[in-house]
Parts: C-alpha cells; sequence; structure tokens
C-alpha cells in the first residue's frame, strides 16, 4: 500500500462562517492524496462562492451542488456515495476540523494494522473555551485492537464514535438508504459489523458545539426518527447473536424513547401534518418494537 486515495465528504449549508477554518483543517493535511467532495444543499449564503474559489486553487477539493433539497447530513451522504473515488472515506462535518496529521497518522495505522477502520480522537470543541473533554480509547490504550463486534457495541453509547476513517469497501457495503433524518447514527455504527477489526490512533477531530444552527441543536418533529434509528440497531444485535441481556437493555432504551416522544404530538407546536408524522412514527414503532419483543426471552 503505498498512498491511496482518501475521500473526504463534508455536507454544506449556510456554512460561511466555519469554511475557513474547514478548509485550513482539510488543504494543510501533511496526507495529500485527498478529494474533498462538498455537497451543497441550496445554501443561502456566500458558501458555494467561497468553496468554488478553493476548488479553483486546488484540484482536489470538489463541489456538488443539489437540485432539489435533502435537508439532512444523511441525504447528502447517500446522495455522495456514487461520486466518491477513494479507496478509504471520512465524514466531516461543515463547522468541525481536525489535526493537520490526522490523515497521515490514520494511514500509518493502517498499514502498521491491516486494519478496515481507524479512531481517532473526538474532542468537543468550543471557539472562546479550551476544553479536554472527548471520547478517547479504553483505557487511553492507543495500541488496542478490537474486532467488529464489540466495536459495534461499543458504538451504542459512543464509547467509540463514527468520526473514522474507514475502507470505502464498507461504505459500498452498506446499501445506506437515509430512510430516517438521522441515518448517518445508524450506518456509522454498522460499518463496525462490516469491518475486520478496529485500530486507534492519537490524533483529534474537533466537534463544534457552539454551533446554534446545527441541526442537533434544535428540536424537529422529525425527531422522533431517532427511535427508529434505535430500533435498527436492535435489529442488528439480533441477527448478529448477541448477548441477550443486550438486547434485551436495548430493547427497553428504544421503548422508553417511544413513550418519551409520544407526548409531543399534540400542542401547537407542530402543524396538522407534522403531528400525524409524529403519530405515525411512533405507531410504526410501537408495532415493531412488539415483534421483536418475542427475543428477549
Amino acid at each position: 500500500m503505498e498512498n491511496p486515495l482518501i475521500t473526504i465528504l463534508v455536507p454544506i449549508y449556510n456554512a460561511e462562517p466555519f469554511l475557513e477554518k474547514l478548509f485550513d483543517s482539510v488543504l494543510k493535511q501533511t496526507y495529500k492524496n485527498i478529494e474533498m467532495i462538498c455537497v451543497d444543499d441550496m445554501s443561502t449564503d456566500a458558501s458555494v462562492h467561497i468553496i468554488t474559489e478553493y476548488a479553483k486553487s486546488d484540484e482536489r477539493v470538489r463541489l456538488i451542488k443539489r437540485k432539489k433539497k435533502g435537508g439532512t447530513a444523511s441525504k447528502a451522504e447517500e446522495f455522495a456515495i456514487p461520486y466518491m473515488q477513494g479507496e478509504y472515506y471520512f465524514y466531516l462535518s461543515q463547522d468541525d476540523f481536525m489535526d493537520y496529521d490526522l490523515l497521515e497518522k490514520c494511514m500509518n495505522k493502517i498499514r502498521e494494522t491491516q486494519a478496515d477502520i481507524v479512531v481517532p480522537n473526538l474532542i468537543w470543541y468550543y471557539e472562546d473555551k479550551k476544553l479536554n473533554t472527548g471520547i478517547y480509547p479504553l483505557q487511553n490504550d492507543y495500541d488496542q485492537i478490537i474486532d467488529s463486534k464489540k466495536a459495534f457495541e461499543l458504538s451504542l453509547d459512543w464509547s467509540i464514535h463514527g468520526f473514522v476513517l474507514k475502507s470505502m469497501r464498507i461504505v459500498r457495503d452498506l446499501n445506506y438508504k437515509a430512510d430516517y433524518y438521522n441515518s448517518d447514527e445508524f450506518y456509522s455504527r454498522k460499518a463496525f459489523l462490516l469491518c475486520n477489526k478496529v485500530a486507534y490512533v492519537n490524533a483529534s477531530i474537533y466537534y463544534r458545539q457552539d454551533n446554534p444552527n446545527a441541526i442537533t441543536k434544535k428540536k424537529h418533529y422529525f425527531d422522533v426518527d431517532t427511535v427508529h434509528v434505535r430500533i435498527q440497531l436492535l435489529e442488528l444485535l439480533i441477527h448478529y447473536h448477541y448477548n441477550k441481556n443486550l438486547i434485551r437493555q436495548q430493547w427497553i432504551y428504544c421503548i422508553r424513547e417511544a413513550v418519551a416522544f409520544s407526548g409531543q404530538w399534540y400542542g401547537n407546536k407542530w402543524n396538522k401534518q407534522q403531528r400525524l408524522y409524529i403519530v405515525k412514527r411512533i405507531g410504526s414503532a410501537y408495532y415493531k418494537l412488539a415483534l421483536l419483543s418475542r427475543f428477549l426471552m
């Protein structure tokens, strides 16, 4: 393995305040063989102009403008997969950034271990204050190797996060379908089950926490989709014959999530169509969980 191409995907929507730090972090990587695909979701600010200028000066940058609104990161990811040319893949949010040597360290770890997935540190980032909190390897052991089933189990509570460098073979095998607004959280976890093994590397991605306009910072009627994503994860636990206690714990978690969302359909916050969406999603969730309850015994 010499220097395989790495595809970096960044979904874009009104990202103007963050683009300078984002592009600085990507284009100054010590690992040079990259393509950066920016999928614009019909931005109304200067994002397209700024990205176009970067693309003019660096041929590694590709801008793809959607003609129909996607609305979510998972839609952007599904849309972009056919355009990806790399042998490895890294997902990056528009307001995040990473260490300049992150990709180089990840590729070195792949050469050393032959792992399909390499996990860097994930640091919770705030512009105006310094914090060291984040997600690190278990026992801070960067030499450990984890098998696919253990990695998936650890990902359920994000003891292992989803911002990883992974083989494009895994991305192709995911059969990505953005059925829910946060389907990316399902597929980032499912990827662990499709890998041979998981390694860690001591380099960091900085996950911004102070963007008030991030979709994860606001309440939406379609937040109820999170219940269905958890049910999909529960189905994987069953399919891969995980411990019954773990399956039972996740089933109870899904029930509690469904109950929590059940109280959100009424009132003046949502219009009639949005309330109907919530009711249908909750009804469907209870039905699926009733069917899956037979696996608890």
